[in-house]
Parts: structure tokens; C-alpha cells; sequence
């Protein structure tokens, strides 16, 4: 099936939300989801099919401090989870990213987020650290390991 990487826009936050609260235990809001835009954040998107019916499949959101790269939140549709999409897009950051100093990519995913990672130590990820009590919802509070990726 073709892929594309684009920009995430404005108009997008709609359908990108709709994936968020599918795919998430404490989703992000749609504000702060149109903000991430808004304010320039590095936000892409994998979309799918046909340029005539697109489909969204997934969505990356990053910010940038000198030669660091945060990937704050990366999401796959659960639907197409297992497909690649969330590497795909994820490897569009890291080849690609909005500046071209950056010479270290970091993010945080909960333990118990087995897939991600097993594709996060597949990409080259290793663990630095934890967050403890980093993500509170309504299954209780659950630690964040922090990996980090050097380019």
C-alpha cells in the first residue's frame, strides 16, 4: 500500500484527535493538539491509499532545544498497528529532522507498552532513565522509561 509523510496542518487535528483518544489511556486534548501546531512543534503525519481517499495511519509530534530531538508523542490508528507505519514515520524524523544539527533524539513510553518497545530497541533506542509516577489515568500511575537514540 503507498505512504506519504507530510506536514500535520491545522485542519488535521480533527482526524489526528480522533486517533489519539482510540489509541491512548490519557489522551492529549484537540487544544493541545492544535497548539503543538500552532507554536511550530514538528508534526507530521503517515497517511495512506490514495492521494484521492487518503487515510491517516499515524502522526508524530516532536519539539527541538539545540541538537536534541523530544518525540513527545508518536501514534499509530489501532486499527493499522503491526504495520510498520509507526517506524515508517519515526525513521522520517530521525533522517530528516526540522533542524539538521540535532545529534540526539529522546523520548518516554510506559513499561507495559511492549510493542513500542520492541520497535523502539529495534531502531536503536536505549534506555538512559526513568520517570517515576509519569503517566497518571484511570488504570492507576505508571513509570516512564526515557530512551535515547544518538544520530
Amino acid at each position: 500500500m503507498k505512504s506519504w509523510v507530510r506536514p500535520m496542518q491545522a485542519l488535521d487535528v480533527d482526524k489526528v484527535y480522533a486517533i489519539e483518544l482510540a489509541a491512548h489511556r490519557a489522551p492529549w486534548s484537540s487544544n493541545i493538539l492544535s497548539d503543538c501546531v500552532l507554536v511550530g512543534y514538528d508534526c507530521r503525519l503517515l497517511e495512506i491509499g490514495s492521494l484521492e481517499e487518503p487515510e491517516l495511519a499515524s502522526y508524530i509530534i516532536s519539539r527541538y532545544s539545540e541538537s536534541v530531538c523530544h518525540v513527545l508523542n508518536l501514534c499509530v490508528a489501532p486499527a493499522l498497528q503491526g504495520n510498520g507505519y509507526g517506524k515508517i514515520l519515526l525513521q522520517n524524523v530521525i533522517d530528516n529532522p526540522l533542524q539538521p544539527d540535532i545529534s540526539l533524539f529522546y523520548l518516554e513510553v510506559r513499561p507495559s507498552n511492549a510493542p513500542a518497545l520492541r520497535l523502539y530497541e529495534k531502531m536503536g533506542f536505549n534506555q538512559i532513565g526513568i520517570k517515576e509516577g509519569y503517566y497518571q489515568d484511570e488504570n492507576g500511575i505508571e513509570d516512564a522509561f526515557i530512551l535515547q537514540k544518538l544520530r
